[in-house]
């Protein structure tokens, strides 16, 4: 007989899982020559911030799109009931 070790998920597994799926999708839209600038912040497992960008076709539409997905985490963190 033999075991079978079975990890199970915990929520920084998850999330790991789910960051790499956004970064394979955005890829992916990229290598299709949909996107052509892209920033990226992101917090590492300890918890520190990182961030980085490409070059900017538009830097005020960058900025722009930066804008409104900090809108978006605003209002996610507002219904989960996030400090």
């Amino acid at each position: 007989m033999s075991a079978e070790i079975v990890t199970l998920p915990t929520l920084a597994n998850l999330c790991t899982a789910d960051a790499v799926e956004v970064l394979e999708r955005m890829l992916e839209r990229a290598r299709n020559g949909e996107i052509a600038t892209v920033a990226i912040a992101a917090l590492t497992v300890d918890n520190s911030a990182v961030f980085t960008y490409s070059q900017q076709m538009s830097g005020i539409g960058l900025l722009g799109a930066c804008t409104l997905l900090q809108h978006d985490l605003t209002a996610a963190l507002i219904r989960e009931g996030n400090p």
